[in-house]
């Protein structure tokens, strides 16, 4: 995506909200990381 974030929902304390080109995507519980695209391609 273009256009990526997150934030932790008063509302929901134990879900991570990612928002990836104004679409949410909901994690409960979960570790993750937001990776580069750039950096998963090979030369």
């Amino acid at each position: 995506g273009e256009d990526v974030y997150w934030e932790i929902p008063d509302d929901l304390p134990k879900f991570t909200k990612l928002m990836i080109d104004g679409k949410a995507l909901y994690i409960h519980r979960a570790n993750f990381q937001i990776i580069d695209k750039s950096l998963l391609e090979s030369n």
